[in-house]
């Protein structure tokens, strides 16, 4: 189609400079309606918004809506610069390799057509100064330098801090939450450490046979063929974590922070082989752990004050989630709304904005992640990275992994990046 080809994008094309105006102001539009139904009230516009006039044209059309719907729509430019070649080069070929606009073209072709479309818009482009009277962020490099303008309030506590986690490399994030119930059965705890070191260890050795398997074929194909000419464009597969890194986050429970520790000891480098494993030894997983009391379950408040409910109820606190794991009463988790508070205690809302630390540390780690705490906070976490209602994830029947999450059986649920962004998610079971 048109909007397939490089031309669509050519800015000497009055008609086609024209479409892409009139593409931009009406998505514009539609987010600043969004904006008045009260669904949200920060929202990413996509758009190569690269010249002063698009600026203006975008921060004049926020200001007539702010007068007509009576609040206020404050505009934060992003800019994103790289001159880093490689990290271009990595970009573009992950880029042609997600995109549904170059899902008809051969790799070579959608490379090419890229980098006409970019020659396009670096003959328009002017950066944001700091003589427009915008607020602005500047992102160098994966925000190896950022530069901020004029960003106050929410911005600056935030979104920076966001936006300057954010990378490009591709490591899983893990989720394991203790077994409901067993905040008192250290036995039972220490069980699943051991299970959850084991799962990471084989885990490990299957992926380091993979990749000696992977090294080998590699190395007889490159025998048998001339060396390919010399380039620094790097594939995708370079933003990969770091082999043998684990970033471990816990929370402060006494319980959690002693399981985590224990798991972190027998995968560490020199744990010693289970008896009667031949396969050969591979390096040993160096961990890191951070214990983070925002990863503590829901707070439900005084139980003299839960709506009625009984001594079962009031364990839940301890084991978060104990009623799906055989109480005799529903969890009110199941049915309350995203501001719903336990009386004394939190709400969704309050258990989400609490998580952003910890979802701070996540999104800039380059490692493997591995989260290990109870389930409401693995649940919400979980529905920021696949983009579902935090109170859709409370159920524990709302999915395989949300069950996986809370109830009897170990299990890891693994969030696994796209390319292109969104996550893959997958359950193993540990039994």
């Amino acid at each position: 189609s048109a909007h397939s080809s490089a031309s669509f994008f050519d800015t000497a094309d009055a008609s086609a400079k024209a479409a892409r105006e009139a593409i931009a102001m009406e998505t514009l539009g539609e987010l600043l309606d969004w904006f008045a139904k009260g669904d949200g009230d920060i929202a990413v516009f996509d758009a190569t918004n690269s010249n002063r006039d698009r600026r203006r044209a975008v921060v004049e059309y926020a200001q007539l809506a702010s007068s007509e719907q009576g609040h206020l729509v404050s505009v934060v430019f992003i800019e994103s610069v790289c001159d880093d070649e490689a990290l271009l080069e990595g970009n573009m070929l992950a880029k042609v390799r997600s995109s549904p606009d170059f899902a008809s073209l051969d790799e070579a072709a959608a490379l090419a057509d890229l980098k006409t479309r970019i020659g396009f818009y670096e003959r328009a482009y002017q950066t944001v100064e700091d003589d427009e009277g915008l607020a602005y962020v500047k992102l160098f490099n994966l925000s190896s330098k950022v530069t901020a303008h004029q960003v106050f309030g929410r911005m600056s506590k935030s979104i920076l801090p966001y936006l300057m986690s954010l990378h490009v490399g591709s490591r899983p994030v893990l989720l394991a939450a203790l077994r409901p119930g067993s905040f008192r059965d250290s036995g039972a705890n220490q069980a699943f450490a051991s299970k959850l070191a084991a799962w990471l260890d084989d885990r490990r050795r299957n992926r380091h046979a993979v990749e000696a398997k992977s090294r080998l074929e590699g190395a007889e194909e490159a025998s048998e063929k001339p060396p390919p000419p010399s380039s620094t464009a790097l594939d995708p597969s370079f933003l990969t974590h770091p082999k043998g890194t684990l970033r471990v986050l816990s929370s402060t429970q006494p319980a959690v922070v002693a399981a985590a520790r224990a798991m972190c000891a027998s995968v560490a480098p020199g744990a010693s082989k289970q008896r009667g494993d031949s396969r050969p030894a591979t390096p040993g997983l160096v961990c890191t752990l951070t214990e983070f009391s925002a990863l503590n379950p829901i707070d439900r408040g005084d139980k003299t004050e839960r709506r009625g409910e009984d001594d079962e109820a009031a364990e839940s606190e301890l084991n978060d989630g104990f009623y799906y794991g055989g109480g005799s009463k529903p969890d009110p988790l199941t049915t309350m709304g995203f501001h719903e508070r336990f009386p004394g205690g939190e709400s969704f809302a309050d258990l989400v904005r609490r998580l952003e630390p910890a979802l701070l540390d996540i999104e800039a780690s380059i490692d493997e992640v591995l989260v290990l705490a109870t389930s409401t906070p693995c649940r919400a976490l979980r529905a920021y990275a696949l983009n579902i209602p935090v109170q859709e994830c409370m159920g524990a029947t709302t999915s395989e992994a949300t069950l996986a999450l809370v109830n009897e059986k170990d299990a890891v649920v693994e969030l696994a990046p796209k390319p292109g962004g969104g996550w893959v998610e997958t359950v193993h079971y540990l039994d």
